[in-house]
């Protein structure tokens, strides 16, 4: 389908990030003090994650350029003294998330390998904001659906045309 890059990159940020899609699970215990980093966790790594789909797929088709400048528009300050800090985080989120998302020739071989890893992406993501969480059902599942959200944002790329 084809679609102005700013349609795309408004439409991604309106649906995909300002929308909470990669909530806690409802068996975790969460302080109320710990909301608001939890949220602000989620919607730093949403972003992150179609970011990473869009830069993606920008490199294997230059039409989503203008997309993924929008959508950094969309998302960071104007300035880069007001988003230097965003601009870290989202550096960490990426390279944190590209761990999740890559799979090894180990993980290929090994089958509880790439398990093990997402239950420990899992519980690293979750004690950075304070919440400790051991079960391992509950990581895996918590990790899943991360891997599952930035893949159903790529496969979405899929069915669009940038033209602007």
């Amino acid at each position: 389908m084809k679609i102005d890059p700013k349609v795309l990159a408004q439409t991604l940020f309106t649906e995909l990030i300002q929308k909470k899609h990669c909530d806690i699970p409802p068996e975790v215990r969460i302080a109320p003090a710990a909301v608001p980093a939890v949220e602000a966790k989620i919607r730093l790594y949403q972003f992150t994650s179609i970011l990473l789909a869009v830069i993606t797929k920008a490199q294997a088709k230059p039409d989503f350029v203008p997309v993924q400048e929008h959508l950094e528009r969309l998302f960071f300050p104007p300035t880069l003294q007001q988003g230097f800090d965003i601009f870290w985080d989202v550096r960490g989120a990426m390279k944190d998330l590209g761990e999740l998302l890559t799979v090894t020739d180990k993980d290929r071989t090994d089958s509880s390998s790439k398990a093990g890893k997402s239950m420990s992406w899992a519980r690293n993501w979750l004690s950075s904001i304070n919440i400790e969480e051991n079960n391992p059902v509950t990581l895996a599942l918590f990790a899943l659906k991360w891997m599952d959200y930035h893949i159903m944002v790529t496969n979405s790329l899929k069915d669009f045309d940038p033209v602007g």
